[in-house]
């Protein structure tokens, strides 16, 4: 029924594929030697003993047409500048580098300093403003009034002072600076300097306490003037009152006010966004109550306004604040001490009084705000508190404006979302406008009452 295949090479099969790759591969290399010529083995020598790699080079002559065919320039092509550049030395190196290795150097000096420090002195000294030699005639004559000094290049310049140790081996010099090397001749004004340490430390403080004491007074009157705001609001007092009685409506069925809790711990206020059917909170049915009750004017406004110091105070840390006072009068005696140790009569000792004047004015502003500010938020938290007990036991400072603080925002967060889908909202009002007393339901039965933490049916 069929006979056997055919031999190789017969019959309607094609040619073995041996041959057949053979065949191609002689054809593809034919048309390659037509199309281009191979390179040269050698047109010459290679001056510095290697080629340049060029990718799929071409030795025929450019087709006019390429960018090849085009290329004509008068440019001074310079073989002796390239010979120079890239040819070597007897010694394997290059020449140009062997020229440059024979450039001797300028003599360094005598080293009597560290590596490590004497390069850490010298970035700090490069970047004043002026010579040390200059700036320690300021430290000398206590001129605080140059324009070229400013703090940041002091504090840098404290921590690379030299040691007693160093000054010593650096003063063994003193007669002839000109032989040591260049950053040992920097640091030389300072070993000179008589108690250049404590002199530095006066100039830092005196280029600063300006603003340390603006800063550190303006803290001070945040907190007392958060105190007054949280005391004063008659905004946040309604606010309270609504929030008391929602809580007694939810919790006991209260409504009229007369019974129930009658105080809570701020950290209450909390719960009034987890108190919630959906994404319907006890916040939003707040902002809908004042909204309604204050037709001719934003309240949310003017609460905000009522407490604007409160997020600020919110932050502050009253121990880290006295922290910063004491400091500040640390500093002051320290510039008073110093008074002592300067000649009578010198222009740096009457420079010195006046400043020191100046510090012990602002150091008994300082200490009487802190004093105050602390008192009147110790006041207003008491003012506040639930019960004896816990007028005793008062968070800190930053925790209680931070109650409040977070409870605007909240707040606010509820009345953008009602101000952004009015209509939604409108539905509830207007549905509780037209219901009967009876059947209104603020929320579903069953919810669980909303926690009030530190809640007191006292009296107040």
């Amino acid at each position: 029924k069929g006979g056997p295949p055919p031999p190789g090479g017969k019959g309607k099969g094609g040619p073995p594929a041996g041959k057949a790759g053979a065949k191609a591969k002689a054809g593809i290399a034919g048309a390659k030697s037509k199309a281009r010529a191979p390179a040269p083995d050698k047109f010459g020598h290679t001056p510095f003993g290697k080629r340049m790699h060029l990718v799929q080079a071409s030795y025929d002559e450019p087709d006019g047409m390429s960018v090849f065919g085009e290329l004509h320039s008068n440019t001074e092509f310079d073989t002796e500048l390239l010979k120079i550049m890239f040819s070597k030395g007897d010694d394997g190196t290059k020449s140009v580098g062997a020229r440059r290795k024979a450039i001797t150097r300028k003599p360094q000096g005598i080293c009597v300093l560290d590596a490590t420090r004497a390069q850490n002195m010298a970035i700090v000294l490069s970047k004043l403003k002026v010579s040390s030699e200059e700036l320690c005639t300021c430290l000398h004559e206590l001129d605080f009034g140059n324009s070229l000094l400013n703090i940041e290049d002091l504090e840098l310049l404290v921590t690379v002072l030299p040691t007693a140790e160093e000054s010593k081996k650096l003063l063994e010099h003193r007669n002839a600076v000109e032989q040591l090397r260049d950053v040992e001749q920097k640091v030389m004004p300072f070993c000179t300097l008589p108690r250049s340490v404590g002199r530095l430390r006066l100039m830092r403080f005196a280029l600063s306490h300006a603003s340390l004491y603006g800063g550190q007074l303006q803290r001070c009157r945040v907190l007392s003037s958060a105190a007054e705001e949280v005391r004063a609001s008659t905004e946040f007092r309604e606010l309270l009152s609504v929030v008391l009685r929602l809580g007694n409506f939810i919790n006991h069925g209260v409504e009229d006010g007369k019974e129930g809790a009658r105080g809570f711990d701020l950290a209450s206020l909390s719960s009034l966004g987890t108190f919630k059917t959906g994404a319907v909170s006890t916040l939003h049915f707040l902002c809908l109550t004042m909204r309604a009750s204050h037709t001719d004017s934003d309240f949310l406004k003017d609460f905000r306004a009522s407490l604007q110091h409160v997020h600020e105070a919110a932050r502050e840390k009253v121990p880290m604040l006295q922290a910063s006072i004491q400091s500040f009068k640390t500093e002051v005696e320290f510039t008073a001490r110093e008074k002592q140790l300067l000649e009578e009569g010198s222009a740096a000792l009457q420079r010195l009084k006046e400043l020191v004047n100046t510090l012990e004015a602002e150091q008994q502003e300082l200490q009487t705000s802190v004093d105050q500010a602390v008192q009147q938020v110790t006041d207003v938290q008491k003012f506040f508190s639930v019960s004896d007990k816990a007028a005793k036991n008062l968070p800190p400072p930053e925790q209680f404006f931070g109650h409040i603080a977070s409870f605007m925002d909240a707040l606010s967060g509820a009345w953008q979302e009602i101000e952004k889908n009015p209509k939604r909202w409108q539905e509830f009002a207007s549905a509780a406008g037209t219901g009967s007393k009876a059947t209104r339901k603020t929320m579903p039965p069953g919810k669980l009452a909303v926690d009030l933490s530190g809640i007191t049916g006292e009296s107040g």
